[in-house]
């Protein structure tokens, strides 16, 4: 990580990304822009009596590979022993990298998790079903991260768990579009993919997330776009031309 490391705990990344096994990064004309990958620890490796070890080993992974960081995605009941462990764990993991979270809306851990490492991390909750529940999950995450989350959007029509309504709106690109406005705007979002995913579905998830405006969305996203090397060689280019501006002034008054 760079010089801006430090002031980058607890802030989400910023574009867009798509969830893969073990990993979360680019795909396709897709970019974030921190710039590198994240470790990720899907729900499978994140149950309360098994999650240390592949949590261990997702941050040295993410160490040794100079990635991001690390995602964790606990979905499943945890007793408030396992949070504690979790959140203390999250809290020493957050002095070497970033960590974010994800999980369902209703997941009943995430207060007590961020009670035990307050904006030590960023969440993500998983945004895959309707309007008024997406609304009500997205609520409930802001008030426990303020800024510092990102949505997980649908990148399918339908999965296990999707009403049929939904996924009928998913499975056109009027409606797909409509369904991603259910979705509250951030300044990026990470994708849970079935591939190949159709076109309209990539045309939008693009519209919507990609670009320079998504740096105005998030407070500290100029900030974690600098945290890579070229942010660092566009911060040296920049001032580079405020110094040769101020010698050019300078030398008018000399």
């Amino acid at each position: 990580m760079t010089i801006f490391a430090p002031a980058l705990i607890g802030i989400p990344p910023v574009g867009l990304g798509v969830y893969s096994r073990g990993h979360v990064g680019a795909a396709g004309p897709w970019r974030w822009f921190t710039g590198r990958e994240w470790g990720f620890v899907g729900v499978e490796g994140m149950h309360a009596d098994v999650w240390r070890a592949h949590a261990d080993h997702a941050l040295a992974d993410a160490i040794d590979n100079g990635r991001s960081g690390v995602i964790l995605d606990p979905e499943t009941p945890y007793p408030a022993s396992a949070l504690i462990a979790l959140g203390d764990w999250i809290r020493d993991a957050s002095r070497r990298v970033r960590v974010g979270v994800t999980s369902f809306p209703s997941w009943a851990g995430i207060e007590l998790l961020a009670e035990r490492a307050p904006r030590r991390f960023w969440g993500s909750p998983q945004l895959y079903y309707d309007a008024r529940t997406n609304a009500a999950g997205w609520a409930r995450w802001r008030s426990v991260f303020g800024f510092r989350l990102v949505p997980s959007v649908a990148g399918y029509v339908s999965g296990p768990i999707t009403a049929p309504a939904v996924a009928a709106l998913r499975g056109t690109a009027t409606g797909y579009a409509e369904h991603l406005a259910s979705v509250p705007r951030a300044g990026g979002a990470i994708v849970w993919p079935n591939w190949p995913m159709p076109d309209y579905m990539l045309d939008a998830l693009a519209r919507r997330y990609s670009g320079p405006a998504a740096l105005t969305l998030v407070p500290g996203a100029t900030l974690a776009a600098l945290d890579t090397i070229p942010g660092m060689v566009f911060l040296v280019l920049v001032l580079l031309a405020m110094f040769a501006a101020a010698s050019v002034v300078g030398s008018r008054y000399a």
